[in-house]
């Protein structure tokens, strides 16, 4: 599994998409930062950003693993005596580094302008490392979803595709989750109980709670974050071995 990982290192580094990537999401938080002159919460923007992190995530995975397919690459890691399951994990463990790099480039760039423009953290350190914590593990989450597709569908496009419908299906199930807890018809009912669970678990969920500011079981997200990634992980991996690799 150690050549995998190499190979898969070697390929992401040179990988143009996440450079592009990284790119414009320190172009976004930049101009995100500019209205506030002299005075902003650096916190706050890496928050109303970490959404973005997402949606360039939905595009990075399957265009980086995308070349496996095509250059017929699994199948070639397969013949030279390579389990699936080794496969799968390596390609997983490549592809969120490259998530990482994405989700930590508004906190990187917001911190940097925080020095000439004066910004400052609007909450406790400790808070904010829990947040920041939180972000990290949903878009590992994430990146574990849009894995499913990028190691089973072999068109790129197809891919890609695939991959923003499930970004904006979570976001507007999500959205429409919070819409019906607002509703005071819901209050302490059976319903409200099961959406809350649902809202707090979906890593979407999750980021759009810290951008509103009401996290109020921000210590467990990363644990709902971890059983998500290996929810998906473990379906991805079963799918992934009865597929039929041409």
């Amino acid at each position: 599994m150690s050549k995998l990982l190499r190979a898969n290192f070697v390929r992401l580094f040179k990988n143009k998409p996440l450079y592009l990537c990284v790119f414009v999401q320190a172009v976004i938080t930049f101009f995100a930062v500019i209205p506030y002159r002299n005075n902003f919460f650096a916190d706050k923007i890496v928050y109303e950003n970490s959404l973005f992190s997402m949606l360039f995530s939905a595009v990075f995975v399957p265009l980086f693993l995308g070349t496996e397919h095509s250059d017929k690459t699994i199948r070639n890691k397969i013949i030279s005596g390579h389990t699936r399951w080794e496969i799968y994990s390596a390609s997983f463990v490549s592809a969120a580094v490259g998530v990482l790099i994405i989700c930590l480039t508004p906190l990187v760039t917001a911190f940097i302008m925080a020095l000439p423009f004066g910004g400052h953290l609007g909450s406790s350190p400790a808070e904010f490392a829990l947040y920041v914590t939180v972000l990290i593990a949903a878009n590992m989450a994430m990146c574990g979803i849009y894995l499913i597709s990028a190691m089973l569908v072999t068109s790129r496009a197809n891919n890609i595709v695939l991959t923003l419908v499930i970004w904006f299906g979570a976001i507007f199930i999500t959205a429409t989750i919070d819409e019906f807890l607002k509703m005071p018809q819901l209050s302490d009912s059976v319903l409200k109980k099961i959406l809350r669970c649902a809202y707090d678990i979906t890593p979407v969920g999750q980021v759009l709670q810290l951008q509103i500011g009401e996290c109020r079981n921000a210590g467990l997200f990363p644990v709902y974050s971890l059983l998500v990634i290996m929810a998906a992980t473990g379906l991805g991996l079963l799918f992934f071995r009865r597929k039929d690799l041409k």
